[in-house]
């Protein structure tokens, strides 16, 4: 999660210098747990972003997928927040770095992976 605090058309602008492209395709069957992740944490978050109306964006980082949150002010629909996910282990840690040299400032970064079982 980061604090941002922008205009969305610079929120869009410094995603794609982070080489991270927005895609007009809204399918997020495959993020359906993160979706879920991403309520839980507003739940714990509580009033911090109780007051922002958000939309999911899905994005790539090269061709891997990431889920964004963008939580928007409703005085001036400026991008307040934003969340985001990825499928695979490193990419959010990445981008983490290119977008606080974008002035993002990073408020929560927390890693899920899935343990692989082995097979026999």
């Amino acid at each position: 999660m980061f604090y941002v605090n922008k205009d969305v058309q610079v929120v869009k602008i410094d995603l794609l210098l982070a080489n991270i492209m927005l895609s007009k395709y809204k399918s997020r069957s495959q993020f359906k747990e993160y979706i879920k992740a991403f309520n839980e944490m507003m739940y714990y978050l509580g009033e911090e972003i109780s007051e922002y109306f958000y939309e999911d964006v899905m994005c790539y980082a090269k061709s891997k997928p990431v889920l964004c949150r963008f939580f928007y002010s409703p005085e001036n629909e400026r991008v307040v927040y934003v969340m985001a996910a990825a499928v695979h282990t490193g990419i959010i840690k990445a981008i983490a770095k290119r977008l606080e040299k974008m002035g993002w400032k990073k408020k929560l970064l927390i890693e899920f992976t899935s343990l692989r079982q082995k097979t026999r």
